[in-house]
């Protein structure tokens, strides 16, 4: 399914029926990266995932791909399917653009799970960092998504999913350079959403690996414990990979409670 947003196509799925339940992907991911995982869910419920702009089978809007610009993607959608409220579960960058929309429509959102995402904005040297993945990114393209992909994955878990990296740098490597840098841009320049999470008057859960580079555990630990529900698991950034029963367990869990 299609909808047409500022001149850009917008690729979705939805399926099933009952309460709604939205999936948003992380960067250089496509919304197939949920489809194991919903496979696994109970069958009574909407599930709608969502190819965000420049990813998957999505075109690109005007601009940089800010959170709050997706966001409004995934209001436009919600607004074609005549979805009231939903439970949204985002992976990393999906996790900051389930914020934006908790920013801006807060009456939509009746639960909040952040896989592998944090409400904190970048810090400089983190925005440092950003700059120079685009300029590494222009001049190889390639070399840098294979280098970024396999980076989520904790040290152990690389061999061991061989087969599901390989398939997630075949499906990157179609992203445009434009795409890319695009959504780098629009993380970086992302706000602090902290007291947003905090005051979301929803149920909360956030999933941390123990071993996810991008994410301090006890940081997060200290600044939400008191906020939300808090799981660490063992694994790096890709736990929907690299600890999918878990995964799978926990956000049933979270659904039907």
């Amino acid at each position: 399914m299609e909808i047409d947003y500022q001149g850009a196509k917008i690729f979705y799925q939805a399926t099933g029926k009952g309460k709604a339940i939205i999936f948003l992907h992380g960067f250089l991911e496509n919304s197939k990266m949920w489809n194991e995982v919903i496979s696994s869910l109970p069958n009574n419920y909407q599930y709608l995932t969502i190819d965000l702009p420049g990813h998957g089978k999505s075109g690109m809007i005007d601009g940089i791909s800010t959170m709050e610009s997706m966001a409004e993607v995934v209001q436009a959608i919600v607004d074609k399917l005549a979805i009231k409220e939903a439970i949204i579960i985002g992976h990393s960058m999906g996790g900051y653009v389930a914020l934006a929309l908790a920013d801006k429509h807060p009456e939509v959102v009746k639960g909040l799970c952040l896989l592998n995402s944090t409400p904190f904005s970048d810090t400089p040297e983190r925005q440092e960092l950003r700059e120079r993945a685009i300029e590494v990114m222009k001049k190889d393209k390639r070399t840098f998504i294979s280098i970024s992909i396999s980076n989520l994955f904790a040290p152990e878990n690389i061999l061991k999913f061989n087969k599901e990296i390989n398939q997630i740098k075949k499906e990157a490597y179609s992203m445009t350079i434009v795409a890319i840098e695009s959504s780098l841009k629009g993380m970086k320049m992302r706000p602090d959403r902290n007291s947003v999470f905090k005051n979301l008057d929803c149920k909360k859960l956030m999933v941390l690996g123990k071993k996810d580079n991008l994410i301090d555990v006890d940081k997060h630990l200290e600044y939400f414990n008191a906020h939300s529900q808090i799981e660490v698991l063992e694994g790096g950034h890709m736990l929907h990979i690299e600890n999918k029963s878990e995964i799978t367990y926990i956000l049933k869990r979270f659904i039907e409670n």
